[in-house]
C-alpha cells in the first residue's frame, strides 16, 4: 500500500523522479519524465511504470544499497533509470535487426 508520494527533481541527471514508497519507507513504484517539464511529468509520468520497478527490484536484490537515505536511494534510482533506458533502446534495436 503507498504511504507516500515523491516527486523529486534530479538536476544532475536532468529528469523528474516519481517514487512511491509504502508504510516502511521501501520504494514500491517508480517512473520518470527526461527533462525539466513538470508540467509533463505531471500530466504523464505520475504513475508507477511497472517494468521499470520490476527492474528496480531486481537491481536492488543484486546490488544492495548500504545507505537506505533518500539522497542514496535517489541516485541508485537514477542508476536504474539510465540502465533501463539504455536496455530498452538496445532492445529495440537488436530486434529490429534480427534476421
Amino acid at each position: 500500500m503507498i504511504k507516500e508520494i515523491r516527486h523529486v527533481w534530479c538536476g544532475e541527471d536532468d529528469r523528474w523522479l516519481y517514487l512511491e514508497f509504502n508504510e516502511n519507507e521501501k520504494i514500491i513504484g517508480i517512473n520518470f519524465c527526461q527533462g525539466d517539464e513538470y508540467g509533463i511529468f505531471k500530466e504523464q509520468y505520475t504513475c508507477s511504470d511497472v517494468r521499470l520497478t520490476d527492474v528496480y527490484n531486481i537491481m536492488v536484490r543484486n546490488f544492495i544499497i548500504e545507505d537506505y537515505t533518500i539522497n542514496n536511494v535517489v541516485k541508485f534510482v537514477n542508476k536504474v533509470c539510465w540502465a533501463y533506458h539504455e536496455v530498452s533502446y538496445l532492445m529495440n534495436f537488436n530486434n529490429k535487426n534480427c534476421k
